[in-house]
């Protein structure tokens, strides 16, 4: 690949994410489902950079399968042990879309699995669109709290229950 091609990286998450280029003075900073063209340079430079890696393997930032040379890139990169894994990751906005649907009952099979096999990033984006939505599914939390053993209920109970005021003595 030629060094000025771009790449299209996108944030699955909800949460500012970033990476620098360990030999260029390049910094890059996506918002919440945002993507960017990266130069090729760029990301030759912090591919193998560990906190790149992680952040790649565990589908915080997606290549995007969209890219012109998708394969190239991944095999250069050497992100085709988990490129599978990272092709079937799950945004934010695509989770909360999930789990909005009415009746919940018909996405069952596809939150389990993503919560079974999904990446970090996956289950995480699930906790967080649960608990955005309140979601009290008993057969969804029941998956959540396997899978990550945070017990969406319990967390939304916690954050109903006010808070008593006790006079002071």
């Amino acid at each position: 690949m030629d060094e000025n091609s771009k790449v299209l990286i996108k944030n699955l998450t909800r949460y500012e994410v970033g990476f620098n280029c360990p030999n260029h003075v390049q910094v890059f900073n996506f918002q919440p489902g945002q993507t960017i063209p990266v130069k090729w340079e760029f990301l030759q430079d912090a591919a193998f950079a560990h906190g790149f890696r992680q952040l790649i393997a565990k589908a915080y930032l997606k290549i995007l399968p969209t890219n012109e040379n998708y394969k190239e890139i991944m095999e250069e990169l050497m992100f085709t042990d988990f490129m599978e894994e990272i092709d079937n990751s799950l945004s934010y906005e695509e989770v909360k879309k999930m789990l909005s649907v009415v009746p919940l009952t018909t996405q069952y099979s596809k939150i389990k699995e993503n919560l079974k096999n999904g990446t970090e990033a996956t289950k995480k984006n699930i906790v967080e669109a649960a608990l955005e939505l309140k979601i009290k599914d008993y057969v969804i939390n029941e998956a959540i709290e396997k899978a990550t053993g945070i017990n969406v209920i319990k967390t939304l109970n916690l954050k109903e229950t006010p808070k008593e005021n006790k006079p002071l003595d």
